[in-house]
């Protein structure tokens, strides 16, 4: 038996299926986008906590240099990630408010 979507091109909701896979794509885009922002925040904690690590244990100066690099690991982490969800949506609303202007 044929669903209503397959023949109408439409689903039973009434939103047409293009709609639906243009706000599935938006969606999809906007989840690797925060998952991506994770994973930068999570590497790079992990990368300093490793060379913090390392260095502690080739000078012999254990704990101190592996929370150093954690703490600049994570700092770094989350500036890129402030930098990317806050900073870059606000320049590129200004500036889209800029060129409406500039329009009229």
């Amino acid at each position: 038996m044929l669903a209503l979507s397959e023949v109408s091109g439409t689903r039973i909701d009434g939103v047409p299926e293009q709609d639906q896979k243009a706000a599935r794509d938006k969606q999809t885009a906007s989840a690797g986008q925060y998952l991506g922002v994770g994973m930068t925040w999570t590497l790079s904690t992990l990368l300093f906590l490793w060379l913090g690590s390392f260095l502690d244990g080739k000078l012999g100066t254990k704990p101190a240099l592996t929370v150093v690099g954690a703490f600049v690991g994570a700092a770094a982490g989350f500036y890129y990630m402030y930098h990317n969800l806050v900073i870059v949506p606000r320049e590129k609303l200004e500036r889209e408010k800029r060129d409406e202007a500039g329009r009229k």
